[in-house]
């Protein structure tokens, strides 16, 4: 009797030691998860590159602000594409997004919009 109760215990204890180690590795796995995801900038959605364009986030890219970011793009100085190039510069647009029709379209849109309301 005292030898089952001396493995059952022993048993118990070696199965409780186990748990924690488990628990710690699936804790450690989602936190170098996140990590790798919030190293990753957010790419810009095409509302929200020409919203940045409208406040001024792009001048150091060459991309004037407001009323004369619309003037630049119905003259032609200013495209969707020289847009997302300068979002891609300034690290807020993925690179990939230049291949992007759908992307381009709606910038431009957007643009376009815009001009025709003022």
């Amino acid at each position: 009797m005292k030898r089952i109760f001396i493995g059952s215990l022993s048993c118990l204890l070696l199965c409780v030691a186990a748990v924690p180690a488990v628990g710690a590795e699936k804790v450690n796995s989602a936190v170098s998860n996140n990590q790798a995801n919030t190293t990753s900038p957010r790419s810009l959605t095409p509302n929200e590159l020409v919203t940045f364009a409208m406040r001024g986030e792009f001048k150091k890219q060459g991309i004037p602000s407001n009323d004369l970011l619309l003037s630049a793009y119905a003259s032609g100085k200013v495209t969707a594409e020289s847009l997302v190039k300068a979002g891609i510069a300034a690290g807020k647009v993925s690179p990939n997004t230049l291949g992007n029709r759908e992307y381009l379209n709606t910038v431009a849109a957007k643009l376009l919009r815009l001009n025709q309301q003022n």
